[in-house]
């Protein structure tokens, strides 16, 4: 979708338009030994560009680790879906792993905390999303659509979910029906469980989530104005390498990557207020707060420990 092909020809890799080539070293990408380096870590949230963000993280595997091996949807290996293969523990030094931000189990399982296989260093990257932007796409997907083969669809009613509505299920649900039930600050609540030290006294968990991101994550936005680096550009900047780097320069100019969306602006104050978004009043709160970090250039900052050399190619 965004008119760039990578491919793998007599050993070397095409990234076009326009052509670049590039021998990769040895054809073998899986290390003698389990590796113990960094990895980098994406914390996926639903409906914020994540699969844009994915597709970008696969063609970077393709140049770099050659990471193709993981024939998942994502692209990039998962703990959860290539849970029988390893669970992303052996993916070489510096490769993208996707991880459910919403899920508690496999984010420390792999990153940082001894427990089970030894724990990978990670370094973490997520995208927000304006809250009610991404809780209106959720409804429009998961609900009236019923996307991802109706996970959201014919199972749980709105009060079951915690909210008014009675027994109506998706795609029956109304839309303020869904948002009373569904309207919960996910990144404000799961972010800041990372923060280390855990939220500390008259520190709120908004407080707690934007030191965490601050201080170890490089935090993209989606909405991101057309005068600065687009989320891509940002992103492979940070991440390192030439050819990942041009990558992203030419999904700028052609104008493709991460769609295009709708920003409230103005408004939030009101339409928190109303009642059945009341729960992302936390959410609001902390992508403003890290909106502003990013238009100053605060957010992703050059990792100085990236090393990119002979051992990176030839593994």
């Amino acid at each position: 979708t965004t008119g760039i092909s990578v491919c793998v020809c007599a050993g070397r890799l095409v990234l076009s338009p326009p052509v670049r080539c590039m021998l990769v070293g040895s054809a073998s990408a899986t290390p003698k030994e389990m590796p113990t380096g960094p990895i980098f870590a994406f914390l996926a949230f639903p409906k914020v560009g994540s699969t844009s963000i994915r597709a970008a993280l696969h063609t970077r595997e393709l140049l770099y680790n050659r990471t193709h091996q993981y024939h998942t949807p994502l692209g990039v290996c998962d703990p959860w879906h290539d849970r029988l293969t390893g669970g992303c523990f052996g993916v070489p030094n510096y490769a993208a792993v996707n991880i459910n931000a919403l899920d508690r189990n496999w984010l420390p399982a792999l990153c940082d905390v001894p427990r089970g296989p030894p724990s990978r260093l990670c370094h973490y990257i997520t995208i927000l999303r304006h809250p009610i932007d991404r809780i209106e796409s959720e409804y429009s997907y998961f609900c009236q659509s019923c996307a991802e083969q109706g996970a959201y669809c014919g199972t749980k009613t709105a009060k079951q979910f915690g909210g008014i509505g009675g027994n109506l299920t998706c795609p029956h649900m109304s839309k303020t029906a869904y948002f009373q039930a569904m309207a919960v600050s996910h990144y404000t609540r799961h972010l800041s469980l990372r923060a280390s030290p855990p939220q500390m006294a008259k520190e709120t968990a908004v407080d707690a989530a934007e030191r965490f991101l601050k201080a170890s994550v490089c935090t993209l936005i989606l909405e991101a104005a057309t005068d600065m680096p687009t989320p891509m550009q940002r992103l492979a900047r940070w991440m390192g390498g030439g050819v990942f780097e041009e990558y992203a320069n030419l999904q700028a100019s052609s104008k493709e990557g991460l769609p295009a969306v709708n920003v409230h602006q103005g408004h939030d104050k009101t339409i928190i207020n109303a009642g059945f978004l009341h729960g992302l009043r936390d959410d609001v709160e902390l992508y403003h707060r890290m909106i502003q970090s990013y238009r100053r250039g605060e957010s992703c900052l050059p990792q100085p420990i990236m090393k990119w050399g002979l051992q990176y190619w030839s593994r």
